[in-house]
């Protein structure tokens, strides 16, 4: 009788020294694999996204200086698409960015430079607008910043308005 009871014990503690053996092997090789999925992932959805906060500035002496923003409306839409790549999830999203900025022209310059930069530098950006009080403006988009040369009259308001569409993997703040 006691030597079953060893039998049993020892049967119990070879399997569940598998068990464990097996689940250490699986989650080693998921891990390895994440990174290579996440890459495979990210290269056809995009990065993860942070968007900054923009910049209006205006010529001084020895460079430029930068004005306070007075209001802003921001509205961002926000799609979840779970996508499931071996034996994990990924959060991937669209989303649909649109803001309005205001700022008052504090100077005696003539002329203010807009500078938003855009969340992420190798992400990819569809219908990129630049409205200034309503209408198209031209603008520029380098090293991943939207740049835009905005008329406004000294101690007088401007509103510019940003909006774009893209889509990314992870997070977007």
């Amino acid at each position: 009788m006691a030597m079953r009871i060893v039998a049993l014990i020892v049967i119990f503690l070879a399997a569940t020294f598998a068990w464990a053996v097996l689940s250490a092997t699986l989650a080693v090789r998921t891990e390895q694999a994440d990174s290579e999925q996440r890459a495979a992932l990210g290269s056809l959805w995009g990065p993860p996204q942070t968007q900054c906060v923009p910049e209006f500035t205006y010529p001084i002496r020895k460079g430029f200086q930068s004005l306070p923003l007075s209001a802003s409306r921001i509205a961002v839409d926000l799609a979840l698409d779970q996508r499931r790549k071996g034996l994990r999830w990924y959060n991937t999203y669209r989303v649909r960015f649109s803001s309005a900025y205001r700022a008052v022209n504090t100077s005696t310059a003539s002329q203010l430079r807009f500078a938003l930069p855009l969340p992420a530098d190798n992400g990819v950006y569809d219908d990129v607008r630049v409205l200034v009080d309503g209408r198209p403006i031209a603008n520029t988009t380098e090293g991943g910043i939207v740049r835009a040369a905005i008329p406004v009259s000294p101690g007088s308001a401007t509103e510019v308005s940003v909006a774009y569409q893209s889509r990314g993997i992870g997070t977007w703040s």
